[in-house]
């Protein structure tokens, strides 16, 4: 099975794409995406900037119509086709996902076998500073009711 896919969750200005960020920095070869402007889920160039090197890519922001079908899409060998180049196929390298749209109640199982889920948010002390928070979310059947 290839690595289960990092589903960061939270409410806008939670923390989510600051926590992305800081996980790149512990990559050689990073690739961000922005999930509302830079791609088409079926656009066949989607992975065109994907290089062999690439230890991880990150989708910003994608809205609740792409979850779905860009967790299905990066669960499976990723086609990389270049302009002006050979298509050709590799495993996905670690991916993680920023929304603020994440139905837990709603997820089949396929989906939960292939993800791991990290909600973040953000609370100030007693003294007013901002704390950030992140939390791994147990998606068992058992937590959710879900089968």
């Amino acid at each position: 099975m290839h690595h289960k896919i990092k589903l960061i969750i939270g409410f806008p200005g939670s923390g989510k794409t600051f926590l992305a960020k800081n996980m790149m920095l512990a990559f050689h070869n990073p690739l961000f995406l922005c999930g509302r402007s830079k791609f088409d889920l079926y656009n066949p160039f989607l992975f065109s900037d994907v290089e062999d090197s690439t230890d991880l890519i990150v989708f910003d922001d994608v809205p609740e119509k792409k979850l779905h079908h860009l967790i299905v899409l990066c669960s499976d060998l990723l086609c990389i086709n270049k302009s002006g180049e050979k298509p050709y196929v590799r495993t996905p390298p670690q991916i993680v996902i920023t929304t603020s749209y994440f139905p837990i109640e709603n997820l089949d199982a396929s989906i939960k076998r292939r993800i791991s889920v990290i909600e973040t948010d953000i609370k100030q002390d007693i003294t007013g500073d901002r704390i950030f928070n992140a939390t791994k979310i147990d998606l068992s059947a058992e937590a959710y009711n879900v089968e």
